[in-house]
């Protein structure tokens, strides 16, 4: 983190998923555009560990491995009667306060979405889980790899449980 005595912001640099750094298409939507906008700016606020839960961030690397488009994982935009509605669902960090987190989340994407769409937005942040120093969160690339092999991921268990049975 880099801090500038002179101004009242700091800049956080954050590591974005390949999903969000690629161009978007020359006809990208509104909901598009502030669907990106929206993971970028949640990924940036302290405290955020990631969007989305594991399944659907593992769902949305597999399609993006097989070609389909990928969508922006952990972030919902609805455009209707002049107005959009925002869903972001984020993991948060521990010992980060849970309610602080969620209420800076809001805070942020709802300027970031009015910037880019003009629109009035509702932001509705869902908090999905805490994410400590414990947690042992497997790859969701690594989960969608293992599903998508199939027989091979279901003999590592038998394998396991054979080699655990001959130990004495």
């Amino acid at each position: 983190m880099q801090h500038d005595p002179n101004a009242h912001t700091q800049v956080t640099e954050v590591v974005l998923p390949a999903e969000l750094t690629e161009p978007l298409p020359d006809d990208a939507t509104t909901a598009t555009l502030v669907a990106r906008t929206v993971a970028e700016t949640a990924l940036g606020v302290p405290g955020v560990h990631h969007l989305g839960g594991i399944a659907s961030r593992a769902a949305d690397q597999l399609r993006e491995r097989l070609g389909r488009s990928a969508g922006t994982a952990g972030v919902q935009v609805d455009e209707g009667d002049g107005t959009l509605d925002v869903q972001v669902s984020v993991v948060v960090t521990y010992p980060q306060p849970v309610v602080a987190v969620a209420d800076e989340v809001r805070e942020q994407v709802t300027a970031a979405a009015q910037q880019v769409s003009g629109l009035p937005t509702s932001v509705d942040v869902r908090v999905l889980d805490v994410h400590g120093p414990f947690d042992d969160e497997p790859s969701p690339l690594g989960g969608a790899a293992a599903a998508s092999a199939g027989t091979e991921a279901a003999s590592r268990p038998a394998d396991a449980a054979a080699e655990a049975a001959a130990r004495p």
